[in-house]
């Protein structure tokens, strides 16, 4: 989600959003959000809750959009910090926390990444239905198979 040339921020969520609605996706989490500091939106038939840094830099971030039709289920909004954020839902069969996750790369000094996995697996020690990124899947397995 590279920002162009003029183009504020704002600008391109309701594109993003109108590609969601297009693909039929209730939620999405998205990373390198590039948007500072945490909050929320509604646009487009969506809520869009961002977390990144706290020091106004437009970089990295993860965000989760959620159908407008989801609202009343959203129970908690943990913006953890750029890497990280949690949304906590009630649903009928009890609740479901949503991760959203931006994964230090290789290049990452080694105390970002122990840091990064350390919250990932506090916010992993719940008893409740738990989705993240698939992508983080292989990694998250491999770690906690470190101990």
């Amino acid at each position: 989600m590279g920002q162009r040339s003029g183009e504020r921020q704002d600008d391109r969520l309701p594109l993003l959003l109108r590609e969601l609605r297009r693909l039929r996706l209730e939620v999405a989490a998205l990373s390198e959000v590039r948007r500072p500091g945490s909050g929320y939106v509604s646009v487009g038939g969506y809520i869009y809750y961002w977390s990144g840094h706290s020091n106004g830099h437009n970089l990295q971030g993860v965000a989760i959009a959620i159908s407008n039709r989801f609202q009343t289920s959203v129970v908690e909004v943990t913006p953890g910090d750029e890497r990280i954020m949690v949304l906590r839902l009630k649903l009928a069969f009890g609740f479901m926390s949503l991760i959203s996750v931006y994964t230090p790369t290789d290049v990452c000094k080694l105390d970002i990444k122990e840091m990064f996995y350390a919250k990932l697996v506090e916010q992993l020690s719940s008893n409740e239905q738990i989705f993240i990124d698939e992508s983080i899947e292989v990694k998250i397995q491999r770690k906690m198979g470190d101990r």
